[in-house]
């Protein structure tokens, strides 16, 4: 929808939008995967990793490797003497020159522990419901970052 966005697509005739549909979806595990199937939703898309296993376990991948997803978030949690939690949020391109920011909620309220712990819960209960829905496809998702947090996925080394 956003004007430059739309010019700089069409000048690349190598880049195609296609749409997707992140209606979170819950549920008993048969329906879910039937949901996920006809594309009529995703586990709760908490960040863009969860969308993007989806939509390569809904193409023709076998394999997928998850590279660079070391969701570490949990040491970087920290709470002050005034009650804020800080969190740093740290990626690979920042070259450490990160610090403890205020965490917010999306509304750019102030968001507390309880808030932040459940919406990492969520985050990576989605994985285990993807490789939930990755067996059921008789395909594999291998986990090849090192440190990561997310323990859904079979690891591997390459």
């Amino acid at each position: 929808k956003v004007k430059a966005w739309q010019d700089m697509i069409a000048a690349n005739k190598n880049i195609h939008v296609i749409k997707y549909n992140a209606t979170p979806i819950e549920g008993g595990t048969k329906f879910c995967n039937f949901v996920f199937r006809k594309g009529l939703g995703v586990p709760r898309p908490h960040n863009v990793l969860i969308p993007s296993l989806m939509i390569g376990l809904n193409m023709s991948f076998d394999i997928i490797y998850v590279a660079g997803a070391d969701h570490s978030w949990l040491a970087e949690i920290s709470v002050n003497d005034n009650n804020e939690l800080l969190m740093n949020q740290k990626h690979f391109y920042d070259n450490n020159q990160t610090r403890a920011e205020t965490v917010k909620r999306r509304d750019f309220s102030v968001a507390h522990l309880h808030d932040t712990l459940y919406h990492m819960y969520v985050a990576f209960k989605s994985y285990f419901v993807i490789q939930k829905y990755a067996e059921s496809l008789n395909k594999k998702i291998f986990n090849i970052t090192p440190n990561s947090f997310i323990d859904a996925f079979e690891r591997k080394k390459i």
